[in-house]
């Protein structure tokens, strides 16, 4: 959700102001630095007993995304405007958020799960 922000306020003041559109890209990259490393732990406890699994998957996802993310963003901005580039990454995120609100379930650790888990 930083990052939409982030993405958001880069798209609207971003062309208008270059202090402002600097604060923005730090606000983007802020959200999206943390949604990084706090995907880590939600990956990897999606499956439990298959943690490594899911963390091979999170970082091939994540490689490839990277890379459709370098292709497509030097085009937009090359052949578009850097206002349709920062469109691009707002509904992406927005995407994000809607597949981490529907996808993503918290499962509550009973009192004795946590005590076996404590005791190894």
């Amino acid at each position: 959700i930083v990052a939409l922000i982030g993405y958001g306020l880069l798209m609207t003041i971003g062309p208008i102001d270059l202090a402002l559109a600097l604060g923005s890209m730090g606000l983007a990259f802020l959200g999206f630095e943390f949604s990084v490393v706090s995907g880590i732990s939600i990956m990897s406890e999606q499956i439990p007993q298959a943690r490594a699994t899911m963390l091979a998957l999170g970082a091939t996802s994540s490689g490839i995304g990277r890379m459709i993310g370098d292709l497509s963003g030097g085009a937009l901005i090359a052949n578009a405007s850097f206002t349709t580039a920062a469109l691009a990454s707002a509904i992406i995120a927005a995407l994000t958020v809607i597949i981490f609100v529907l996808g993503v379930r918290e499962k509550p650790m009973s009192s004795e799960t946590l005590i076996d888990q404590a005791s190894q």
